[in-house]
C-alpha cells in the first residue's frame, strides 16, 4: 500500500507538472509569436513610411525648384515672345540642378515650345499627348506625382529615354499566367507648373525623372532603410518600384547576380497586395 500510494502521488505530481509546463509553453510560445509578429509589422510599416517619405521628398524638391523657376523674368519673357532658344539654357540649368531626365516649356494652348531634347525645339507637326501639361492646364494649378506616359511622349522628349523605358518581361516562377512581352510605356516622377504673369497664363513648365531602369532611387531607399547591411555578400534588404506587377526598378538580384528588371511578383503577392 505504501509503494502504491507513493507511486500514485509521484504520478499525480508529474502529471500536474507536465500539464502546467505544457500550458506555460503554449501560452509563452503564443505570446512570443505575437510579440515577434507585432515587431515585424511595426518594422515593415516603419520601413515603408521611410521609403514613402524619401520618394515624396524627391517629388517635393522638383516641385519647389520648378516653382521658383516659374517666377523668373527670363522664363516669362521667353514665353511672351515665344523665344524657344532663350528658354533652353534655363531648362538645362534647372535640370542639372535636380538631376532631371526630361524638362520642357509648353505654351498656354498646350503645345511644347522647347525641351531638353534632342532636339530642343520640336519640329512642326502634331505632338504626342503630354499628360503633365494637360492636367496642369485643366486644374490651373501645380501638379506633382507619379504618372505613366507613352513611348511616343518619351521619344519626343529624348529618344534615349524611350529606349531606356523599354523592359522585356521575364518569365517568372509562381507569377500569374499572362502573355509575356515588353513594357514600352514609362513610369515617371514628374511635375507640371503653370506660369502666370500678373494673373495671365503664359504656359506650363514641366519635367521629371524616368523610373524605368532607374537605380538611384531604389538604392538610396535601400541604404537609408537597411543601412547597407549585408548577409553572405548580398544586401540584407531590397527596394523595388513596380509597374503593375513587373519590377521596373529594383536592387533584387537574379541568379546571375544581375538586377531582376522585368521579373514579376508572384500570383499571391499580386492578388493580396496589388489587386
Amino acid at each position: 500500500m505504501f509503494y502504491s500510494l507513493r507511486s500514485k502521488l509521484i504520478a499525480s505530481f508529474l502529471g500536474v507538472s507536465f500539464l502546467v509546463g505544457a500550458v506555460s509553453l503554449l501560452v509563452g510560445g503564443r505570446l512570443l509569436y505575437n510579440a515577434v509578429l507585432t515587431e515585424a509589422e511595426t518594422r515593415v510599416s516603419y520601413n515603408l513610411n521611410v521609403a514613402r517619405e524619401f520618394y515624396s521628398t524627391r517629388v517635393n524638391n522638383i516641385e519647389m525648384v520648378f516653382s521658383v523657376a516659374a517666377q523668373s523674368h527670363g522664363l516669362h519673357a521667353g514665353l511672351k515672345d515665344h523665344e524657344a532658344s532663350k528658354l533652353v539654357g534655363l531648362l538645362r540649368d534647372v535640370a542639372q540642378r535636380i538631376e532631371l531626365d526630361f524638362a520642357g516649356v509648353a505654351t498656354s494652348d498646350g503645345s511644347t515650345l522647347c525641351r531638353l531634347g534632342p532636339p530642343p525645339i520640336p519640329r512642326e507637326g502634331p505632338q504626342p499627348a503630354n499628360p503633365l501639361v494637360k492636367t496642369a492646364l485643366n486644374k490651373m494649378s501645380s501638379i506633382a506625382g507619379t504618372v505613366v506616359v507613352s513611348r511616343d511622349f518619351l521619344f519626343a522628349e529624348n529618344p534615349e529615354l524611350a529606349a531606356r523605358a523599354r523592359i522585356k518581361i521575364v518569365p517568372t516562377p509562381l507569377a500569374a499566367s499572362e502573355p509575356e512581352g515588353d513594357i514600352a510605356s514609362g513610369m515617371v516622377l514628374a511635375v507640371g507648373i503653370p506660369v502666370f504673369d500678373e494673373g495671365v497664363l503664359l504656359g506650363v513648365l514641366y519635367g521629371g525623372i524616368l523610373l524605368n531602369n532607374n537605380r538611384s532611387i531604389v538604392d538610396a531607399i535601400r541604404d537609408i532603410v537597411f543601412q547597407e547591411e549585408t548577409y553572405e555578400g548580398r544586401p540584407l534588404g531590397t527596394a523595388t518600384i513596380f509597374y503593375k506587377d513587373v519590377r521596373i526598378a529594383t536592387n533584387v538580384l537574379d541568379r546571375e547576380g544581375k538586377r531582376a528588371i522585368g521579373t514579376r511578383a508572384s500570383r499571391d503577392v499580386r492578388e493580396r497586395v496589388y489587386d
